[in-house]
């Protein structure tokens, strides 16, 4: 009988740390988040449940932050004096996960050139109908 086995690497790159500045202070993060902290963040984030979508996201920021920063950030994010918006910690999750994933964050510049390759097929409005995917419903906001 054939041995049924696989054996799996994890998968080493030389990227620098991802930083972030929140209100004048800079923040460091890990250059590749842990592997179940992007699923971990997944499901709590689409929980219908606003007390374990919230704090996805600032427990993903500090999964990934590296380990020096996270009381400092924690005591930022927590200040009675500077208030950090529920949206603006949304951005910074939705801006690392971009840089993690190797997604720019800006539209590719319009080529110029050639014709169309294809016809327009329809001539009402093109705005989707579909809304994007929010990592916090708007309950969990408020």
């Amino acid at each position: 009988m054939a041995e049924r086995h696989r054996e799996f690497k994890a998968k080493r790159r030389d990227k620098p740390p991802v930083t972030f500045t929140l209100e004048g202070e800079t923040f460091t993060c890990l250059p590749d988040p842990p592997g179940a902290v992007l699923t971990d963040f997944l499901g709590d984030a689409s929980s219908d449940q606003p007390g374990r979508s919230a704090p996805a996201l600032v427990n993903f920021i500090t999964a990934v932050m590296v380990e020096e920063d996270v009381e400092r950030f924690l005591a930022h994010v927590h200040s009675k004096e500077v208030v950090i918006e529920i949206e603006t910690l949304g951005e910074i999750v939705t801006w690392l996960i971009e840089e993690y994933a190797d997604r720019p964050t800006a539209r590719p510049s319009h080529s110029v050139g050639g014709p169309p390759t294809t016809t327009p097929t329809s001539t009402g409005d093109s705005a989707s109908l579909v809304s994007p995917v929010s990592p916090i419903s708007r309950s969990a906001a408020r």
